[in-house]
């Protein structure tokens, strides 16, 4: 990969880090500017801040996953947080009725 196909890669994850994303597929390469055409699997600098990896249980041959390295993602996110939504009741669930020969006697 070129300086500035890894630059704009690199843009593209910080933004994802920040709104609490971990990476970009492959796949999901086409749509970042100046990787359009970009031969797949882009080459990335052994030390560099962007890097790649196969997600386990995925397969030798399965696509590449694209992220920052540890501390640049931790740098990046810092100040991402999650705000949950509380309930002040217990929320009403619909439930099926289980057929008689569901039941053991």
């Amino acid at each position: 990969a070129t300086q500035e196909q890894i630059k704009s890669l690199h843009a593209a994850l910080v933004k994802d880090a920040k709104t609490g994303g971990f990476g970009l597929n492959e796949e999901e390469l086409r749509d970042v500017a100046g990787l359009e055409n970009a031969r797949m699997p882009l080459g990335l600098p052994i030390h560099g801040e962007v890097w790649r990896m196969r997600l386990p249980g995925k397969g030798l041959g399965s696509q590449w996953r694209y992220s920052l390295r540890g501390k640049e993602r931790t740098r990046v996110a810092a100040n991402f947080s999650v705000r949950l939504k509380t309930y002040k009741e217990p929320i009403l669930v619909d439930t099926d009725v289980l057929p008689p020969k569901a039941i053991m006697p």
